[in-house]
């Protein structure tokens, strides 16, 4: 059966009241008059007249009775159907002034829910706002949480690879060194194998010549054998500090990638924030003038969604960029690795021929006889070695180029992931903004 309204059972019992009454005021009055019409019928017909004018005085008086009773009826019908639509009317403004203040935890009176007239739909449209509030508040909380955790995690993320990225610098550099020092050294290397040369020749003029040269030869020769062996020594430093820094910048690749699917994550979550906000500012408007507020705050939300969504676009930007000089890096770090492998090559074919010089002058200390036949030998070995120093040292200086080349691409990209690091801490901050503004918002749990 259809709820019957509050104000149509005042209306119904307004009106039996005013009918009870005059239906009483009739009666007594009909009950009072009924044995004086008797009198006066067998009065004569002189005093009719005066008698009908009292009569008629009567029943106005009855009439006045009648009507003050009715009055008072609709009075104190009036009164009460007031009280109760006030009572109505002062739960519906504190439930408004508790939303104003951003409290949407308190409910309705569910009895004042189940009313089906005016009062009853204001109610339940006030009610389904505040839950509809309720839910988008603790919504919005619930997501800016999320997204001030993927901000942290961004943050750490692009510190951690900041610093993996200073270190890469900081061992190029080394790298960078070393190939000048190696550099150094094989021209070094190169001269004294030239005086060696030189030595040899003058063995063929006296025996005591040879002997001296044979002892300052063998002495160079030493001396050169240990800075080759130095040389393959950091060549073979250089070649596992090329390896190191190429797994660190696929680490770095990787990371990158991470923070990629990080992004994407965000811009999502931008995204659902940004529709959230707009069906708020939906039923704000159809709200009223009592969501105007509300509006005014799904728009604030909207706007940080939007500038989340861009700041999220360029990092998204910048991550590419990094990958891309990510992937240049690797090329050259690859192109490091051949160079420096052919140089550890050179190298230990100068050693070898070194071992050959050393033998070469032992046997021309021993054998003065064969100083000709050795120095003939020392001489066609000292230009192999020569040769071979020479193709080291350009082998350095181009290593050393190459090396020079990625210390540049490195730090350009620590300045990338240090604006990607910037970006994730203007996000956080903004994300912390949006949180002390929800915070001032009172709800209940949202089962």
């Amino acid at each position: 059966m259809k709820h019957i309204s509050f104000r149509s059972k005042v209306m119904v019992i307004t009106f039996i009241l005013v009918i009870i009454s005059f239906s009483i005021s009739a009666i007594r009055t009909t009950q009072e008059l009924k044995p004086r019409i008797t009198q006066i019928l067998q009065n004569d017909t002189l005093s009719t007249e005066t008698q009908l004018a009292e009569i008629m005085k009567t029943i106005k008086i009855g009439q006045g009775i009648g009507y003050t009773v009715t009055g008072i009826f609709v009075c104190l019908c009036l009164f009460l159907y007031c009280t109760v639509l006030f009572k109505h009317f002062k739960q519906l403004i504190d439930s408004c002034r508790c939303m104003k203040t951003g409290d949407f935890s308190k409910s309705l009176d569910p009895i004042l829910l189940k009313h089906n007239d005016e009062i009853g739909t204001i109610a339940q449209a006030l009610e389904m706002m505040r839950a509809h509030l309720n839910q988008l508040v603790a919504a919005t909380g619930h997501q800016a949480r999320r997204l001030l955790d993927l901000s942290s995690k961004l943050n750490e993320a692009a510190i951690a690879t900041q610093t993996a990225t200073v270190a890469i610098a900081s061992s190029m550099e080394a790298m960078v060194a070393g190939s000048q020092e190696q550099t150094q050294l094989t021209s070094e290397t190169a001269q004294m194998t030239e005086h060696m040369h030189t030595d040899v020749a003058e063995v063929a003029d006296s025996i005591q010549s040879i002997t001296a040269s044979s002892n300052r030869t063998l002495r160079h020769a030493k001396e050169g054998n240990q800075i080759l062996q130095t040389v393959i020594e950091q060549m073979a430093t250089i070649d596992q500090k090329v390896q190191s820094t190429s797994s660190q910048i696929q680490l770095l690749s990787d990371k990158s990638s991470r923070i990629q699917d990080i992004i994407t994550l965000i811009t999502s979550i931008a995204s659902q924030t940004n529709l959230l906000a707009l069906n708020a500012a939906i039923e704000a408007a159809r709200a009223g003038e009592a969501g105007k507020g509300f509006s005014v705050v799904a728009d604030e939300i909207r706007n940080l969604a939007t500038q989340s969504a861009d700041a999220t676009a360029r990092i998204s930007q910048i991550i590419t960029e990094i990958n891309e000089e990510i992937n240049e890096a690797t090329a050259a770090m690859d192109e490091n690795t051949i160079a420096v492998k052919k140089g550890l090559t050179f190298a230990s074919e100068a050693g070898t021929s070194f071992e050959a010089i050393l033998s070469d002058i032992k046997e021309v200390s021993t054998e003065f006889e064969a100083v000709k036949a050795v120095n003939e030998q020392v001489t066609e070995g000292t230009s192999h070695v020569l040769y071979a120093i020479q193709n080291i040292n350009d082998i350095s200086q181009a290593s050393s180029t190459n090396t020079q080349a990625v210390v540049l691409a490195t730090k350009n990209q620590n300045q990338l992931i240090n604006d990607v690091s910037q970006g994730a801490d203007e996000l956080t901050r903004r994300v912390e903004k949006l949180m002390i503004e929800i915070d001032h918002f009172i709800i209940e749990k949202v089962r």
